[in-house]
């Protein structure tokens, strides 16, 4: 038995929580058919036993609290890469493991640890010219046609490197002024060590693009986004063959894996790194999800859409925000993302567009004519949907809302 003070579902629970690994354990094991998990006291799953608590566990997970980006750093020569909190997880050259001198046949032969990341070309303006410009090595984890159509969208593998302006920007941030390449904000992927090549990282990470549940269900796996990839690494951390498919290779291993997580308190980090040292090369070509792992993801997804709404009617429009506390924000935003799912109304530009209506013209906005409240209920696309929203919303008089939705 675990005792929690604080009780929030399994993902949010273990995300703030991510080294109790009894948790971790017992979360790995309990699902809606298999409810209640019961273990024998000082078996060490609940971490009070004579083992410690992560004796058992796969994945050691360090919280880095309090990073803050850098700046323009105009006048300061030479100019930082990475915050200072992040250069040793980054940049830092640990000695070899017993198991990599090994594999290489000695220590003077191994080779340095590289640092890599998996960016989001959708989430950064001109993100591949950027990227082309850098001189840094790179590739898109798609391929064919799929990467030529997807270009400007897709995710990228890339090599990073020291004093280079491009990973410098990934790390900065400018609060007085938006600099269209500071991609701090903009969270546009994960971070990753290892020894190995980039081919051999992109042949590793494609794999993830595409998942399939336990009854074969195939899935587009955005696992690239901070937050949803924690949350995953937290839920599965007891998993020793889930986390030899994260961090196994073909041809070696992953030493580490950086996320990026922002929450209402600020920004953190989370180091990701197995604890055990012997490398297993990971085999499997399609990588299998179970309904647990699908629920956790979706649960993040939706936790992080509620926020970045919030946030975002916060700063376009704070004086109808201020106007509920926020425990009411809290739930309305999360009935608007609940309903708009049903109707596949997804994408967050369009979520916040429809809670922004919400709370000028609501309460229940679409409820206020018959032919707007169809709109989100019929059979076409979502951007469709949204294109007859605007039409019809541009149609209706100001007063159909005075009149039946409120202010």
């Amino acid at each position: 038995m675990i005792l929690a003070e604080d009780v929030l579902p399994a993902a949010e629970w273990l995300a703030k929580h991510p080294n109790h690994k009894g948790a971790q354990r017992l979360a790995a094991k309990v699902s809606a058919k298999h409810p209640v998990e019961i273990g024998m006291p000082g078996a060490g799953a609940s971490g009070t036993g004579s083992q410690p608590d992560d004796a058992e566990g796969y994945l050691h997970i360090e919280e880095i609290k309090g990073v803050k980006p850098l700046d323009s750093q105009f006048g300061v020569h030479p100019p930082k890469t990475v915050p200072d909190v992040l250069y040793q997880p980054l940049f830092g050259q640990p000695d070899p493991t017993p198991a990599e001198v090994a594999q290489y046949g000695g220590a003077d032969k191994v080779p340095p640890l590289g640092t890599y990341a998996v960016l989001d070309a959708a989430k950064v303006v001109n993100f591949v010219e950027m990227l082309e410009a850098s001189g840094l090595e790179h590739r898109c984890l798609f391929k064919g046609e799929a990467a030529e159509e997807m270009r400007d969208v897709a995710p990228y593998v890339v090599r990073l490197e020291e004093d280079v302006d491009f990973t410098r920007n990934l790390f900065s941030h400018d609060p007085e002024q938006e600099v269209p390449w500071f991609m701090w904000e903009r969270e546009p992927g994960i971070y990753l060590r290892s020894r190995g090549t980039l081919d051999e990282m992109w042949k590793h990470f494609r794999k993830f693009t595409k998942v399939q549940d336990e009854d074969g269900k195939w899935y587009y796996f955005r696992f690239w986004e901070g937050e949803s990839f924690a949350a995953c690494l937290s839920y599965i951390a007891a998993k020793s063959e889930h986390i030899n498919t994260w961090f196994n290779t073909q041809n070696g291993k992953i030493h580490s894996i950086l996320a990026q997580q922002q929450t209402l308190s600020g920004c953190s980090w989370l180091h990701m790194q197995p604890l055990d040292q012997q490398i297993t090369y990971a085999t499997a070509s399609t990588v299998i999800l179970s309904k647990g792992d699908i629920k956790t993801l979706s649960h993040t997804r939706f936790k992080r859409d509620v926020q970045n709404v919030i946030a975002g009617l916060a700063k376009a429009f704070p004086e109808r925000v201020a106007a509920r506390t926020q425990p009411e924000n809290q739930v309305l935003i999360e009935q608007i993302i609940t309903q708009m799912r049903r109707f596949n109304i997804r994408q967050k530009n369009n979520l916040f567009i429809i809670a922004a209506w919400e709370i000028h013209f609501g309460p229940n906005f679409l409820n206020v004519d018959n032919k707007l409240g169809e709109i989100p209920m019929s059979t076409g696309s979502e951007p469709t949907k949204m294109q007859a929203l605007h039409e019809r919303m541009a149609e209706l008089p100001s007063s159909t809302f005075t009149r039946k939705g409120g202010s």
